[in-house]
């Protein structure tokens, strides 16, 4: 039997497996200064994923029965709206009336509930808009003209 300073370990690295990482260490340090890397490292920064998940939601959620209600207030139906707004059509114009109703009467069955839902709708996407906006605009910027020190 060997001695175990002898005795090669299952796990130590190979020459090529050495060669392969040093490799892939060097294609990561010249990818860290490329424009993309610094972008999507601000952007992470600002929690910008998440950010632009819950304005999405919110959009769906909120924007869409606001929109219904105006529209409804204005006396028009939301299916046409929509349909010519999209510029769809015949085949896409049929779904559509078959998924969303006319919109007639949205304003008459609002309640004191729902009302709230869409004033609370409207705070929270102006928030995550605001709070966007203020993370975007505090990042730093490099000076021109200044040497880096």
């Amino acid at each position: 039997m060997p001695p175990l300073d002898e005795v090669e370990s299952p796990l130590a690295e190979t020459d090529s497996e050495r060669g392969v990482k040093a490799k892939a260490a060097k294609v990561v340090d010249r990818a860290k200064g490329t424009a993309p890397v610094r972008i999507y490292s601000r952007l992470n920064a600002v929690d910008f994923m998440n950010s632009a998940f819950n304005f999405s939601v919110l959009i769906v959620v909120g924007l869409f029965p606001v929109l219904v209600v105006i529209t409804d207030l204005a006396g028009r139906d939301i299916r046409k709206t929509i349909i010519t707004r999209m510029g769809l059509n015949a085949q896409a114009a049929r779904d559509v009336d078959g998924l969303i109703g006319t919109g007639r009467g949205a304003l008459a069955t609002l309640s004191v509930i729902g009302a709230a839902f869409l004033v609370l709708c409207a705070i929270g996407i102006a928030s995550t808009l605001q709070s966007g906006i203020r993370g975007c605009t505090t990042w730093h910027r490099p000076r021109i003209g200044r040497s880096r020190l």
